[in-house]
């Protein structure tokens, strides 16, 4: 059973795996949709312990300031070729309220 994470959740961990190789040196970002539509990005970090696998860990209740399902895209944009993005599939996450049931 997967960990329920609630709406203001500090220390979250958001780890997402691209698919590629992404050891050579770049930036990462992991790309949000919040349940209302709007989007955003925080700042992620690669980590070459797993190559693929870039992570974020959520550090103020804004960060996850709504319930239910958001979807996340990890991205990842090596520092050559310039602007040669590259993005993970879509995972998804139902972030809960406290007292919020499934059924």
């Amino acid at each position: 059973m997967a960990p329920v994470i609630f709406k203001g959740q500090v220390g979250v961990t958001i780890r997402l795996n691209m698919g590629i190789d992404i050891s050579a040196s770049g930036t990462a970002s992991i790309r949000y949709k919040k349940p209302d539509g709007s989007t955003g990005a925080w700042t992620a970090t690669i980590d070459n312990s797993a190559i693929g696998t870039i992570t974020y860990r959520t550090t103020a209740a804004a960060d996850l300031d709504q319930s239910g399902v958001w979807r996340f895209n990890g991205e990842w944009n090596p520092d050559v070729p310039v602007d040669d993005v590259h993005y993970g599939k879509t995972a998804c996450l139902r972030i809960y309220e406290i007292g919020e049931c499934d059924n």
